[in-house]
């Protein structure tokens, strides 16, 4: 039993006295004023009399501490006395022979069940915690109704229990009863609102593509309810009709029939609404060559030279280093123009090469006499006005990869520009070494080996096919 006096709300009202009987009635209501819910039995008690003449009289037993009191649990609706809740109907009786005016206290006892307490809102797929509280109330068992369908048990002293609603938006009501093994009690309900979640869409999908090859999408999302996703609605950004497909599609392909620039979004509808993915932005290439595990990779353009070009242009878009080894020959990307022997027909980076254009991973860009780069938009242009019309040529345009790294890029244009104008004659500078010194004669003995006091860093790669040979 638990002093619930402050609790309660003591209202006084009948007061009455029976001259032959000795004995004063007082009429007494007690309202519940607490969000507390009791249960019997309840006692209301006296104490601290300030008249040693004047007792309680006709009481229901004595408390531990010898406070007399009456049992009202007779008065209660149901098994528990409620938040709000008045007890009215009973009085009590004092014996005062003496008819003395006295003072006294009035204290009332209970079993009480603390309010079960919760949230008011949670999201779907998360964890909802219920508290559950008894005092000088031995609890054997709980037993709790979602509301959802579902039901649980919790046995032991355990003072909270938990719930994953699956789906929003819902709303449900929380049930509870506790039992001491003899006599089942319910407590107050609590209403909870399951709030939806909206899903994550994900895209994903390679940076690069290739104009007129197949381009794979992967779809994806996570939702933490049970929603089930009805379609995707893609939008590829070049201007195609969106493409839909079925909720449960885990990748897309499309084909690209244009270079350049595109932002890829898409929605996804399930029972909730439609909701949007992140964007992804993808770079169309009309050639588009990656190192794996090649030493080279490479593609040609090969034509006629005729009467009226002067400067041939070749478009290249984001060129990518794979920098994850760093201590072998590194990689390069480079544009070679040769005849049809394979000899080189203009000024190249350095002799020996056949490259007139050569951008190696962590170096400066190397030309050749007669080369331009415009590291703006990518683009070489090389002077050919020293060429005959009608001589047949192949621009080589390769990657050179002798490391481990596998990730190494660049996109190309699908054709190369024949420009009709001479590059200034400024431009048209030559920064190839092409100088030979003559080797003097090495006398060997006097050589030590200073390996391991030496540094090795690799600069510049360059394969001249040609040749066959790579210079690093």
């Amino acid at each position: 039993m638990e002093d619930v006096t402050s609790f309660s709300n003591i209202t006084y009202h009948e007061t009455s006295f029976n001259a032959v009987t000795e004995i004063m009635y007082t009429s007494v209501e007690l309202e519940n004023t607490s969000s507390e819910v009791l249960r019997g039995p309840i006692l209301v008690g006296v104490q601290n009399i300030s008249s040693v003449n004047v007792s309680l009289t006709n009481i229901d037993g004595t408390l531990p501490g010898g406070t007399p009191y009456y049992d009202i649990s007779h008065l209660l609706t149901g098994s528990t006395w409620d938040p709000t809740e008045v007890l009215s109907g009973f009085s009590l009786q004092f014996s005062n022979p003496n008819q003395e005016q006295f003072d006294f206290d009035i204290v009332i006892y209970a079993d009480y069940l603390e309010s079960i307490t919760g949230a008011a809102t949670v999201n779907e797929g998360s964890t909802y915690t219920l508290d559950l509280e008894a005092s000088d109330f031995n609890v054997t068992s709980w037993q709790i109704n979602w509301g959802d369908g579902t039901n649980s048990t919790i046995t032991g002293g355990v003072l909270t229990a938990t719930h994953t609603y699956a789906d929003g938006p819902n709303n449900y009501t929380i049930t509870t009863t506790a039992t001491d093994g003899t006599d089942t009690y319910a407590t107050n309900d609590i209403a909870v609102t399951v709030v939806n979640i909206d899903p994550v869409l994900t895209i994903s999908g390679a940076a690069n593509a290739l104009k007129n090859i197949t381009y794979t999408l992967d779809l994806s999302a996570i939702d933490p309810g049970d929603d089930t996703l009805t379609e995707w609605v893609i939008n590829w950004g070049d201007g195609t009709t969106p493409q839909t497909v079925p909720g449960s599609t885990m990748s897309v392909d499309h084909i690209f029939t244009a270079s350049g620039d595109f932002t890829i979004s898409a929605t996804a509808t399930d029972e909730d609404g439609t909701y949007n993915s992140n964007t992804l932005d993808v770079h169309v290439s009309e050639v588009f060559l990656i190192e794996n595990s090649d030493f080279v990779v490479e593609h040609r353009y090969e034509f006629t030279l005729d009467g009226v070009t002067d400067a041939i242009e070749i478009p290249t878009y984001d060129l990518f280093f794979d920098t994850n080894d760093s201590v072998s020959i590194n990689d390069a990307f480079e544009l070679a123009l040769v005849d049809s022997n394979g000899d080189s027909v203009v000024g190249t980076i350095m002799a020996g090469r056949d490259a007139f254009f050569n951008q190696t991973e962590g170096e400066t860009v190397r030309l050749g006499g007669g080369a331009i780069y415009n590291a703006g938009t990518g683009v070489v242009t090389i002077d050919v006005t020293h060429l005959l019309a009608g001589t047949s040529l192949t621009m080589i345009a390769r990657l050179v990869n002798n490391d481990d790294d596998t990730t190494t890029s660049v996109g190309l244009a699908e054709n190369l520009t024949f420009l009709a104008t001479s590059l200034p004659s400024s431009t048209l500078h030559n920064n190839s070494n092409t100088s030979d010194t003559t080797p003097q004669p090495i006398n060997l003995s006097e050589l030590e080996d200073v390996t391991d006091s030496i540094r090795v860093d690799y600069t510049v790669t360059s394969f001249n096919e040609d040749t066959d040979r790579l210079d690093g």
